[in-house]
């Protein structure tokens, strides 16, 4: 699907994204559909239980992800200060992800990655 309304690669990116939704949207609906008939009504209702269970679960994951990834950053900074591992140079032009939050970001994503193995 084309879309005529496309001036820049933004522009483009932002009528992807909302077509990825909007994909999602209607498969949702296609799902909860299928919850009204005889034969998958049960089956449909398992599922929505299962994720309605998961969340405090889930909840739990990523408190623990994040205190996990609190601690990595703890450790990785007091590592540098006592020269074991070498300090990133930050530029002074560097914009405000590059100062603020990417080490938060590096150390989120390893500890995510750390708690699937």
């Amino acid at each position: 699907m084309a879309n005529i309304y496309n001036v820049d690669a933004t522009s483009e990116t932002y009528f992807w994204t909302i077509q990825e939704w909007a994909g999602v949207c209607i498969w949702m609906r296609f799902f909860l559909f299928l919850g009204t008939l005889d034969y998958f009504g049960n089956l449909i209702r398992l599922i929505i239980r299962s994720f309605s269970d998961m969340l405090q679960f889930l909840i739990i994951f990523l408190l623990g992800i994040f205190a996990f990834s609190d601690a990595f950053l703890s450790i990785s900074k007091v590592l540098e200060l006592r020269g074991i591992t070498e300090q990133k140079a930050v530029s002074e032009d560097a914009d405000f992800y590059e100062k603020y939050f990417e080490d938060y970001v590096t150390s989120t994503k390893n500890s995510f990655l750390t708690a699937f193995g």
